[in-house]
């Protein structure tokens, strides 16, 4: 999977376009050139591709609903918005982790829809009409989803492939973490894993593969969580077996 982010949505801009929806409702509802026109005479948006990707993330995460409106002569059908008062939902689960290259036989491609606001809808990913959670939000969730043993340590596997795939935002990761009650597991295993990473010396029997590791640079950078793990959630070892695997090294 290519480590690079794209760019998110303006959360500014889907509150406009919600905001838009529902000031512009009537008995049937604002079509999408009576929103793009709105949102064109305050210029927030210019043109109507890129309200098209803004109105296309809000109905996958539920918050807005479109109508097809059938056609009349020699005249187009009209797509009609209406707000509802459900959402912001996205996907999250093994399917969406999947997703986002762990190379791991997850077992399952279930998809777990969760609540997120639009700033995780701004973070995720859509694609063929569902939207999926960003790594972070999907690392978080399968943190904070974990029921038992054996499947937390299975989470555990999961959430140290994923940031060691792709590039987290830290900041909002806390966040999303510190908001479902897993903040400190997540500041653990960032110390964990760039400890392995970055520390001087690593208590790791496979001297080998904690060099090729390190020579494969992971998105994780050096700075931020300090690297003095506890290792209350991994062993050396472990963790190294598990990303070694990951990167494609072990």
């Amino acid at each position: 999977m290519d480590k690079s982010r794209r760019r998110p949505a303006s959360v500014r801009v889907l509150q406009s376009v919600i905001d838009a929806v529902g000031a512009l409702h009537s008995a049937h509802g604002p079509s999408f050139n009576d929103i793009l026109g709105h949102l064109r005479a305050d210029r927030t948006i210019a043109n109507h591709r890129s309200l098209r990707s803004y109105l296309d993330l809000l109905v996958a995460a539920g918050s807005v609903r479109v109508r097809i409106e059938p056609s009349r002569s020699n005249v187009r059908p009209r797509q009609v918005y209406a707000l509802t008062s459900k959402g912001p939902f996205a996907q999250a689960g093994e399917g969406a982790v999947s997703r986002l290259g762990v190379a791991w036989d997850l077992g399952s491609e279930e998809l777990v829809r969760v609540k997120l606001d639009l700033e995780g809808v701004a973070r995720g990913t859509l694609d063929a009409g569902v939207l999926y959670c960003s790594a972070e939000d999907a690392l978080v969730d399968a943190l904070a989803g974990a029921r038992g043993a054996d499947a937390k340590a299975l989470s555990l596997t999961y959430s140290a492939a994923l940031a060691v795939s792709n590039r987290l935002d830290e900041e909002y990761l806390l966040r999303r973490a510190r908001a479902r009650g897993v903040e400190a597991e997540v500041a653990e295993l960032l110390a964990e894993l760039r400890s392995l990473f970055y520390a001087p010396r690593v208590p790791a029997r496979d001297v080998k593969t904690l060099y090729l590791v390190r020579r494969a640079l992971p998105p994780l950078r050096r700075g931020g969580t300090l690297y003095e793990p506890k290792w209350t959630l991994f062993s050396p070892d472990v963790l190294l077996d598990v990303v070694g695997k990951q990167l494609g090294v072990k």
